[in-house]
C-alpha cells in the first residue's frame, strides 16, 4: 500500500515538474518537495490536491493526513522540516481527528499552549480547574470537557450548542450548571471563560503529548 501510493506521490510530482525525496519510517511517510523560489504555499496545497484527487478515485477508503513542514535551508534543514511537519500533523490529528492537513505555520497557539503545559506553576492550574471535570466524566461518562469545548465555540448560545451536541436544552443546562459548580467558575464571567478555554486546550494538548511518547 505504501509503495503504491509512493508511487503515486511521484506522478504529481513529475506532473508539476518538482524534484522530490521520499522515505518511510515509523508509520511515517516522509516527502521532500522542491520548493521553487517564486511558489509559496500554494507549491504544497496543489501538489497534495493532485494526490489525493488521484488516491480519491483508485483508493476510495485509504484515510490520509497531512503535516506540512516549513521550508529550511542546509542539510540541517531536513531534519528541521521534518521535526515541524511532524509537530503539524499530530495537533492537526487532534484538533480535526484524520484525514485532514495542518500547516506548521497554522500551529503557532497550539505550541503556545504545549509551552504553557510544560511550566511547574501552569501545570498546577490546568490540573486544579481539569481535574474535577475528568475525574466526574470519567465516572459519568458525560463528556463535560466536549461539552464546554461546543459551548464556548458557539459563542454561549445554548440551542446551538444542543443542536451541535444532539442533545435536549435542559440536559444541556445541567452539563453547564455541573460543569460551573465543579470548577467554581461562571461561564458567563469573561475571565472565568478565558481562564477555564486555556486550561482545556492546554490539557488537551498535553494529552497528546503523552501519549505520543
Amino acid at each position: 500500500m505504501v509503495a503504491y501510493i509512493e508511487e503515486e506521490i511521484h506522478y504529481a510530482a513529475h506532473a508539476m515538474k518538482r524534484t522530490l525525496m521520499t522515505g518511510y519510517a515509523d508509520g511515517y511517510l516522509i516527502i521532500f518537495l522542491e520548493k521553487p523560489h517564486e511558489s509559496g504555499q500554494e507549491n504544497q496545497i496543489n501538489f497534495l490536491d493532485l494526490i489525493e484527487r488521484r488516491l480519491g478515485n483508485l483508493l476510495p477508503e485509504v484515510v490520509l493526513s497531512w503535516g506540512i513542514g516549513d521550508h529550511a535551508e542546509g542539510f540541517k534543514g531536513f531534519s528541521s522540516s521534518f521535526q515541524h511537519a511532524k509537530a503539524a500533523l499530530e495537533i492537526g490529528r487532534m484538533k480535526k481527528g484524520p484525514g485532514h492537513r495542518m500547516d506548521y505555520r497554522d500551529t503557532r497557539a497550539d505550541r503556545l499552549l504545549l509551552q504553557l503545559a510544560k511550566t511547574e506553576g501552569m501545570k498546577d492550574i490546568i490540573l486544579s480547574t481539569i481535574q474535577p471535570l475528568v475525574e466526574y466524566d470519567q465516572q459519568r461518562q458525560m463528556d463535560l470537557i466536549g461539552t464546554f469545548s461546543a459551548y464556548n465555540h458557539y459563542q454561549g448560545n445554548v440551542s446551538q450548542t444542543a443542536r451541535a451536541l444532539n442533545l435536549h436544552r435542559q440536559s444541556l443546562l445541567y452539563r453547564l450548571r455541573k460543569i460551573e459548580s465543579l470548577t467554581g467558575l461562571s461561564l458567563v464571567d469573561p475571565d472565568d471563560l478565558f481562564l477555564l478555554e486555556l486550561c482545556v486546550r492546554t490539557y488537551r494538548i498535553r494529552a497528546t503529548e503523552s501519549n505520543d511518547a
